[in-house]
């Protein structure tokens, strides 16, 4: 079977896309890989993935500037683990506008998408020399990906199915900014046109599959990230004097403000340790905040390797999602693929955040870590922690033990190939109803 992937970042192990895909798609029996990208940098090695093709939106953007004087952009690539995911870290306008979700930004971003010269003919061929059974789709909140995506369904009569971990249609969402509203109105009509050409489309929580069923009429499934369960395992010891808390990984859509009460709470109690190890921007509020007294550090980012080596180092994993209105309607879908990495580490789990938003709820539910969704329930658990440390030994283990009993990898994988098996032989036979 070969799958075309289109995806708006490069498939690395350093950003979630990539991270995700990866879980989902390594060592998946009788399957080749092609990936088309919308994006700066360069794909890393996975075994599965054997084409690249990338158009960099940094070319894209000189081609829009200086239309008569550069040529198209587009062209195939290959991988390379020294390059750094610069579409997550590079500080261009562009990157800074999304970063703080600046609604203009995004709109000037789909006309430079629509309007840069993009070398479709060079994208079409490597299409037709890779020759897929099928595509497959992240959905994004972007109309350029579902417009190359439906351009390449076209013209080449493929089946199509779809995947989303954000909510990027529902209108349960805040903003003052008209823009805001008419750029959300046109992504949901373009979601639509990929929807009605998709067999199927794969969430990442139960809760987001029962609600875009509904809005979108079309055969959903849960799809989670799937744990690594090559990793090889540390067996955790007794803490030592002071508690080691880890977070790695995004800090924006104000998750540092959770991080924030963490670190407020340490200081309190006079009580272990917090790292954060972040790409992300830090402003001069940010680092006021997380680094108030020296119980918490904000460092640069790290490679994968590194980050595993400080897991296997941690006493407490931290995952952090935000208590503003805003951001917890953007991510109450979601799942974080961070999650998927904590539970195979063996180290205890501390999630903060709402209790209504599909995280937290998937961490209290399964019982495979302490929650906290207030400032005093942050303090309490703690105050657990310093009086009774054995509590770490007791669920060091709890993340291990679910997913090898509840997220079997290959099984996973085996029922998603032929998912997709039988979307091909039905698309081949006219079974395929396009809506």
């Amino acid at each position: 079977m070969k799958i075309l992937v289109i995806s708006r970042s490069p498939w690395r192990l350093d950003n979630s896309f990539g991270n995700t895909y990866s879980s989902i798609f390594r060592d998946m029996r009788d399957v080749e890989i092609a990936n088309i990208y919308l994006a700066d940098g360069l794909p890393e090695y996975e075994p599965n993935v054997t084409a690249y093709y990338q158009v960099s939106e940094k070319e894209l953007v000189a081609s829009f500037r200086h239309p008569f004087s550069l040529g198209k952009t587009g062209k195939t690539v290959y991988p390379d683990r020294s390059c750094p995911d610069t579409n997550e870290t590079d500080a261009s306008y562009m990157s800074v506008g999304r970063q703080k979700r600046w609604p203009i930004m995004y709109v000037m971003r789909d006309i430079i998408w629509k309007y840069g010269k993009i070398d479709y003919d060079g994208m079409d061929k490597f299409v037709q020399d890779f020759h897929p059974d099928i595509i497959f789709l992240p959905y994004y909140y972007a109309v350029y990906v579902y417009r190359v995506a439906l351009h390449i369904r076209d013209k080449f009569n493929l089946p199509m199915t779809g995947e989303a971990s954000l909510d990027i249609y529902s209108l349960r969402q805040i903003s003052f900014d008209p823009i805001y509203w008419l750029n959300r109105l046109w992504i949901r009509k373009w979601i639509r046109r990929a929807s009605r050409q998709s067999a199927s489309l794969y969430l990442v929580s139960e809760k987001m599959r029962r609600d875009y069923a509904r809005y979108l009429q079309l055969p959903c499934k849960v799809l989670y990230k799937i744990p690594d369960f090559s990793r090889k395992q540390s067996e955790y010891k007794k803490p030592g004097n002071e508690v080691r808390f880890l977070f790695t990984g995004n800090i924006g859509t104000d998750r540092w403000k959770s991080l924030a009460l963490l670190a407020e709470v340490l200081s309190e109690e006079q009580f272990g340790n917090l790292d954060i190890y972040t790409a992300n921007a830090v402003s001069d509020d940010m680092r006021k905040a997380l680094e108030s007294d020296g119980r918490s550090h904000i460092h640069k980012p790290v490679t994968q390797d590194e980050v595993k080596k400080l897991q296997n180092s941690a006493d407490v994993l931290v995952h952090a999602e935000s208590f503003g209105l805003a951001n917890r309607l953007l991510v109450r879908y979601s799942i974080s693929t961070k999650i998927m990495d904590y539970l195979c580490v063996g180290r205890t789990i501390l999630g903060i955040g709402p209790k209504d938003i599909a995280s937290i709820q998937f961490l209290r539910d399964n019982g495979t870590a302490l929650v906290a969704s207030s400032k005093e329930e942050i303090r309490q658990i703690v105050r657990n922690l310093k009086s009774d440390p054995s509590i770490l030994m007791d669920y060091s283990g709890k993340g291990l033990t679910f997913v090898m009993s509840r997220m079997k990898a290959g099984e996973m994988k085996e029922s998603l190939r032929k998912d997709l098996q039988d979307i091909i032989t039905r698309y081949r036979q006219n079974q395929f109803i396009v809506r």
